[in-house]
């Protein structure tokens, strides 16, 4: 009897415990399935979104050689046909906006000037549109076209009806024809392919997972029968495993392997910890690359106005307060201008590491490209925020060195309290810029604090400023036309072509109030490419057929002068207008020569071999140094008409005046340079010039400025025998 129930207890024991191993094994077959899921889900997420970018970028850059490809078959057939090059590129839009009505990729060209061709804003100048950001992205993009082409990312504006939203565009250059040719894609459909794709994957995890944890709950409750001993350690691993999953969505959070009693469980563990090490890695490289700038490592935009918006919320509720110090570099364009922009990102990374090294408990950024935000909680008294503007201002007295160069820059501060000068981001950001602004009009490499009151010009310039970014969209601009006459003959011999903005919506405005604020903006650069475009076409069709040739003088802006492809854009415009270089002139200031009178001296140089004349305008009133005048290569100089209008008829002034005109004339005349005087407006000042020798004649006693239909009036009575 003994021998029987010794057997059944052995045999109990064995079926009790081969159970239990079977429980076991299906449970840890159960919850490695489990993280596998888990572990795919990431990794097949992970996955197609690096691949899908990766197709995407492939796909742009084929889409732009494919482009590319036809244009260079469409010059090829037409250099063999010996046809126009400029119906050539006509035909070849044509054809590519058809290939573009049938493919999904979105295909747009656009000139180095500015112009797009191909794209939604066709037929329009894009150069100085600027993304939310405040980031130029048609100028980068013309950049990494000229440099032998790249990706360039940034936020599209609206053109029109058309979309706008974050764009990533492969773009590549056609040099001879100075074209860029892109291909874009807007990143929220990628986003919105992987979302889709992401949630399908999700489902099916979800499923397989409650399939497992069902089948792990039921061989649970069976171990839990079978031996409540060795299912109290099962359960504890499972119940560590089950709050695992239930925290999944949070990236700290890990499986303590320390709760974990059996061997195969920790495996399982590890596995699911190292899975969540890795996906954590990722995680913080995206949230990286969307909130912080690359080139600095600064918070960006995006999240420096995020971090405002949090401390305008909290000073609201406690009664906290904080300062925004709004930081522009000032002039940073002539940076890139004369050095390049690889040297110019390197200037910008040397500001932020100083910057980094003011301690006030302080957080900074940089918003977009030469302006960086520094924003201080709780510190409002006024000597206190003094002191520290003092020192952001000291951060750019000593000197950069970028390479073999030492750069010498100035920055401009603007400062606004929070929440005392805005309660938005937008608001207090804007405020913050709009005391720059004034540091700048006072003489920049300075401070100003925001006064709610601030004069009318600073608000009227920043209008402007807002107006010149679409006046060359909206065709707002207009050129007008002076007469410069022979003193010898009394004929036409040229024109000055002179701006105008009749179109401004806000009334009447001389282009001595838009034109400088143009040039600080750099606006100035894509305008005066427009007018030495429109003034080489009414140069060609006025010397139609003419036996006396007609020039048709420009005035060109130091920061034109300073652009490196300043000479490649002149010939382009030449060669595109098909216009006459000995028909066209250029005026330049002393000031626009002296920035950099080494290159500049080179630039003239290559324009005067293009047959293109080149006179110093407003001579007399800046250096007048004459050492400059003797080695640059001239073809005249402009009399201020400080020296003329108003002055030479007055008596006691009129012997000065006449002795430095007289001066002016002699030594051109020895230099073997042609004089042209501006501002006449009297017969005396017209006879005095005369008797004194000056060649050429300008002002509203020979004609008023006049735009180009009455010009063309003026030319045929004139050619009929009328002198002015």
């Amino acid at each position: 009897m003994s021998g029987n129930i010794k057997t059944k207890t052995i045999r109990n024991a064995i079926i009790r415990y081969s159970m239990i191993i079977a429980v076991l094994v299906l449970i840890t077959t159960s919850m490695t399935h489990i993280v596998i899921e888990i572990k795919d889900y990431y990794g097949e997420v992970n996955f197609l979104k690096e691949e899908f970018f990766l197709t995407k970028k492939e796909d742009l850059m084929v889409n732009v050689e494919e482009g590319i490809s036809i244009i260079n078959s469409i010059k090829k057939q037409y250099d063999i046909l010996g046809r126009d090059m400029k119906q050539a590129k006509q035909d070849t839009i044509s054809i590519l906006e058809g290939l573009e009505s049938k493919k999904e990729e979105y295909l747009f060209i656009g000139t180095y000037e500015g112009i797009s061709l191909l794209g939604p804003a066709k037929n329009r100048s894009v150069m100085d549109c600027a993304d939310v950001n405040g980031k130029k992205f048609v100028e980068e993009i013309i950049h990494t076209a000229k440099a032998g082409g790249g990706y360039v990312d940034y936020v599209i504006p609206q053109f029109d009806n058309k979309k706008s939203g974050n764009k990533l565009s492969y773009v590549k250059g056609i040099d001879d024809w100075n074209w860029y040719v892109g291909s874009g894609i807007y990143v929220d459909e990628i986003e919105s392919t992987i979302d889709q794709k992401r949630s399908e994957v999700l489902k099916k995890v979800l499923y397989n997972v409650v399939i497992m944890l069902s089948a792990a709950g039921l061989l649970l409750i069976m171990s839990r029968i079978i031996s409540n001993n060795v299912s109290i350690s099962i359960l504890k691993s499972v119940e560590e495993f089950t709050d695992f999953f239930n925290k999944a969505k949070y990236k700290d959070n890990k499986i303590n392997l320390d709760k974990i009693e059996f061997e195969e469980f920790k495996k399982i563990g590890e596995m699911a910890n190292e899975m969540l090490d890795t996906h954590s890695s990722q995680s913080e490289k995206i949230w990286k690359l969307a909130y912080y700038d690359e080139l600095t490592n600064l918070p960006n935009r995006l999240l420096f106005s995020k971090m405002i918006e949090e401390k305008i919320m909290w000073a609201q509720g406690e009664g906290n307060k904080g300062t925004i110090f709004y930081i522009d570099v000032d002039n940073f364009h002539n940076i890139n201008n004369l050095y390049g922009q690889v040297k110019g990102d390197e200037l910008l990374k040397k500001i932020a590491d100083r910057l980094n090294k003011i301690q006030h408990n302080n957080l900074i950024g940089r918003i977009s490209g030469d302006e960086f935000v520094v924003m201080i909680d709780g510190i409002f008294q006024k000597e206190m925020i003094q002191n520290i503007a003092d020192l952001l201002i000291k951060v750019f007295e000593t000197p950069f060195r970028i390479d073999e160069n030492i750069v010498y820059i100035t920055a401009s501060i603007g400062i606004a309290f929070y929440p005392e000068h805005g309660n938005s981001v937008d608001e207090i950001l804007g405020n913050a810029n709009t005391a720059t602004q004034k540091s700048k009009e006072l003489g920049k490499n300075q401070f100003f604090i925001y006064d709610g009151t601030l004069s009318q010009k600073i608000k009227r310039k920043m209008l402007i400023q807002s107006c010149l970014k679409k006046a060359l969209v909206n065709n707002e601009f207009e050129l007008y036309y002076q007469p410069q006459i022979e003193f010898k003959t009394g004929h036409i011999v040229g024109f000055e072509a002179l701006l105008r903005w009749p179109k401004f919506e806000y009334g009447s405005i001389s282009p001595l109030e838009f034109i400088p604020i143009a040039e600080e903006s750099g606006q100035i650069i894509s305008i005066g490419n427009w007018v030495l475009r429109n003034a080489c076409i009414f140069a060609r069709d006025i010397n139609k057929g003419d036996d006396q040739p007609l020039t048709v003088a420009v005035n060109i802006s130091a920061i034109q002068l300073l652009q490196y492809d300043f000479v490649e854009n002149v010939m382009s415009i030449i060669r595109d207008t098909g216009v006459d270089p000995q028909n066209i002139a250029m005026e330049l200031t002393e000031t626009a020569i002296l920035s950099t009178v080494n290159d500049s001296s080179k630039k003239l140089k290559k324009i005067i071999d293009l047959g293109i004349k080149v006179y110093l305008d407003d001579f007399g009133i800046g250096y007048s140094s004459l050492s400059y005048l003797r080695n640059l290569p001239f073809h005249g100089i402009k009399i201020d008409r400080s020296f003329i209008s108003g002055d030479v008829s007055d008596k006691k002034k009129g012997e000065f005046d006449s002795t430095i005109i007289k001066t002016i004339i002699s030594m051109a005349s020895a230099l073997n340079l042609a004089t042209i005087a501006e501002g006449i407006e009297t017969e005396f000042q017209k006879r005095k010039l005369n008797d004194y020798g000056c060649r050429y004649a300008q002002g509203f006693l020979f004609g008023k400025p006049l735009p180009k239909l009455e010009v063309v009036k003026l030319l045929k009575h004139t050619n009929e025998g009328m002198n002015i």
